[in-house]
């Protein structure tokens, strides 16, 4: 009886010539398959005993035997396949999931860095902060404590002159000839509304001032004897500093905690974070009061290979421009004025002054009166109309060098006399000045220097001339009969004729050859002078010709002045261009005498012997020694100074035990966590002092983790400054386990 092949034993129960049987008509099936026959249309039938038939297709349908399929076999492959499939899912799942976790701890790692090294910059940003803010309110104390008297004094002058200008006009002015009559009175006119608007100006500041308590902001003492210090901004100016210090205190801890706090936070299950040192410390010292001398009064000059700076104790009493910080090194620490602000003057060397249309200066010229003796004036302001076409002159073949910083103090300066003016541009012309007739912006300067000098220097009292003005011209004679001594300055209204025709020439004023400073209407560019002569001057040298206005003739020679009728002639023989007369007319109208006295400059700085006094923090470096500063040709973030102060090392741990089958999977780490580093470093880009509030970080490659490994292992107990945040054994477990990670295996991680 013949029964199914698969129903009975399998081949490896057989006898071993039925297995022989077995894999020959296997063989035979297979060949069938490749030749196109299918199973279905092979039978095998085994007898009884154990002999196999084989029934191919070519044998009678009804012997064939059906090769019957096996039960469960699918099922079986199916179940181990998913088992398999599972354990690659679970595998790739835990695979990814660990490498994700890596990236995000080397986040947190790079956080860790920047964080840490972040609140350091911020703390040396602050620090530099309140430095120059202390300097700018020591600027304000000067220039606020000397504006009520520089006002003063600014109102009596623009008010004697519109007074004294007023009363010229009611007396009368010249009447011949009647074309140059009308030129001087049109000039005087212009003068008194000139000043009574410069009057009115000054009043109204003046009087804000009377009810406003500068003391209260600019003395450091009470004035009325009590608490010191008193002034406002002095108050401001040590409360800064006493931030400054507390800045510096607690930068360290402060950068330690923001760095654990900010790299626990930046990924999941972080277990710890924190920056190496343990401890950072910002290398900073207290500096002394005198130091804020270099900004506010100080003198630095740098070129283009070396810098150069004065000091109070040498030649710093003459002071410059400020600008200058005390710690100054070329050419890494210049500065905030110098290198971030930019407030710069230039230094030329060299170069050729080139007079423009005016050569040869100018000359007396006989008239009827005989040689003419023009006044020289120590100060003038308006416009000369010899000087109004083409300007007074202009450099070649300059070349700038340097430049000079300019300081707060200096700038404030700088914009009050901007707005007081007189402001010119390159060409000379008035572009701007709510006060350019006056002496207000000297005024400033010069009680601004006084009170530099009590900051810095001692108590003793400067002085300051308080002008008092007689605008009459017979009181001013008297005096001067009596004795000139007394009169200070002598001052004189200039209205001014330049012609290309001689005076007294029948074209004389002749439309196209003449020019005056008498403005037309709506005109800036041409203002009558106001001329100040130093001492008693007489001006009946000159001809007089009209109640106490005085005529002077004199010439002068240029190359052209086209505005006139003067074009350039060809060159002489010389190769020398011709020059040709110009005729000037100047109708000099009587000012006043000057018969003021000094006057003692108050001292805001009038505290006593031992009194607290703002101080800045200056950076802790000794240029002289080999670590004590960097390398400023190829600075080395590795090399002594700014490795020890200003670079970083973050480091997070983590626990990474796998989501799935923990059992199965490992943690890929012995110690069953994973660690991540990183570094980063500090530095400013402008100027490497804590006067230039540019200090910025940023990440680096990590370098020289034996060092780093070192410093965490010795200063791993500073971690209790954390209060809780870091434990001495936190630091201790990453130290060692990033020991047992061998230099090789540090090296490759340093390459992430």
């Amino acid at each position: 009886m013949w029964a199914p092949f698969e129903s009975q034993s399998s081949p490896s129960e057989c006898p071993p010539l039925s297995a022989i049987l077995w894999l020959a008509a296997r063989t035979c099936i297979l060949e069938r398959m490749a030749s196109g026959l299918w199973l279905k249309d092979i039978a095998m039938a085994r007898t009884r005993d154990n002999r196999i038939h084989m029934i191919c297709p070519d044998r009678a349908r009804s012997n064939r035997l059906i090769y019957p399929r096996r039960r469960g076999v699918v099922l079986m492959m199916t179940v181990l396949a998913l088992v398999l499939l599972v354990g690659l899912i679970f595998y790739v799942y835990n695979l990814s999931q660990q490498v994700n976790a890596r990236l995000a701890l080397q986040q947190s790692a790079d956080s860790t860095a920047i964080s840490g090294s972040v609140w350091m910059t911020r703390s040396m940003n602050q620090v530099a902060m309140n430095n120059v803010a202390q300097t700018k309110m020591l600027a304000s104390v000067i220039v606020l404590d000397s504006l009520p008297l520089a006002t003063e004094m600014a109102l009596d002058d623009t008010t004697a002159w519109a007074e004294g200008l007023t009363a010229q006009l009611r007396s009368g002015l010249p009447t011949t000839p009647t074309r140059e009559a009308g030129f001087v009175r049109a000039g005087v006119e212009s003068l008194r509304g000139r000043m009574e608007t410069q009057r009115d100006i000054l009043f109204a500041k003046n009087e804000s001032l009377k009810d406003f308590p500068m003391e209260r902001l600019t003395f450091y003492a009470d004035p009325g004897g009590g608490r010191s210090p008193y002034g406002e901004l002095w108050q401001a100016s040590l409360a800064l500093a006493e931030l400054s210090q507390a800045t510096v205190i607690s930068s360290g801890v402060l950068s330690q905690n923001n760095a654990v706090r900010w790299g626990k936070e930046s990924g999941l299950n972080v277990r710890t974070a924190f920056i190496t040192p343990i401890r950072p410390v910002m290398p900073a010292r207290v500096g002394t009061f005198a130091d804020f001398w270099y900004p506010l009064g100080g003198r630095e000059e740098v070129y283009s290979d070396h810098a150069t700076s004065a000091s109070p104790s040498d030649d710093g009493r003459r002071g410059g421009m400020g600008g200058a910080i005390p710690d100054m090194v070329y050419p890494h620490r210049l500065g905030p004025w110098a290198r971030l602000h930019r407030w710069r003057e230039p230094i030329y060397s060299g170069g050729t002054w080139i007079s423009g249309n005016v050569t040869n200066g100018s000359g007396g010229m006989a008239d009827e009166s005989g040689i003419a003796a023009e006044p020289g004036g120590t100060r003038s302001v308006g416009s000369d109309a010899s000087r109004t076409m083409g300007g007074g002159g202009y450099w070649i073949n300059r070349r700038e060098v340097g430049y000079w910083p300019k300081g707060p103090l200096h700038w404030a300066l700088e914009n009050a006399g901007f707005w007081a003016g007189p402001v010119f541009d390159g060409d000379g012309r008035f572009v701007g000045g709510q006060l350019p007739d006056t002496f207000f912006g000297e005024y400033l300067g010069r009680l601004s220097g006084a009170k530099l000098r009590y900051m810095f220097f001692d108590g003793t009292p400067q002085a300051i001339h308080k002008p008092q003005w007689i605008t009459s011209y017979m009181r001013a004679c008297m005096i001067a009969e009596t004795d000139p001594d007394p009169i200070y300055q002598t001052m004189f209204y200039v209205i001014e004729i330049v012609s290309s025709v001689r005076p007294g020439s029948p074209q004389w004023l002749t439309p196209g050859t003449f020019r005056t400073n008498v403005p037309p209407p709506n005109d800036t560019d041409h203002r009558p002078i106001a001329l100040w002569v130093r001492g008693w001057y007489d001006p009946e040298a000159m001809t007089r010709v009209g109640n106490h206005v005085w005529r002077n003739d004199s010439y002068y020679r240029v190359i052209s002045d086209p505005g006139i009728g003067i074009y350039q002639r060809d060159a002489d023989n010389d190769g020398e261009p011709d020059l040709q007369l110009v005729y000037r007319r100047r109708y000099y109208v009587w000012g006043g005498v000057d018969i003021g006295k000094d006057v003692e400059i108050r001292n805001p700085c009038n505290w006593s012997e031992g009194a607290p006094l703002p101080v800045p923090i200056l950076l802790a470096t000794n240029p002289d020694e080999p670590d004590g500063d960097y390398d400023p040709v190829t600075p080395d973030p590795d090399a002594g100074y700014r490795r020890r102060f200003f670079t970083f090392l973050g480091t997070a741990q983590m626990e990474t035990p796998p989501l799935i089958w923990r059992d199965a999977f490992g943690t890929g780490s012995p110690a069953g966590r994973t660690v991540a580093y990183a570094q980063a470093k500090v530095f400013n880009a402008s100027s490497f002092d804590l006067w230039t509030q540019d200090w910025d970080a940023a990440l680096m490659p990590v370098t020289n983790m034996d060092e780093w490994l070192d410093n965490m292992a010795r200063d791993a107990h500073q971690a209790t400054v954390t209060k809780g945040l870091l434990a001495p054994t936190d630091v201790i477990d990453v130290h060692d386990q990033l020991r047992k990670l061998g230099k090789d295996m540090m090296q490759r991680q340093t390459k992430h």
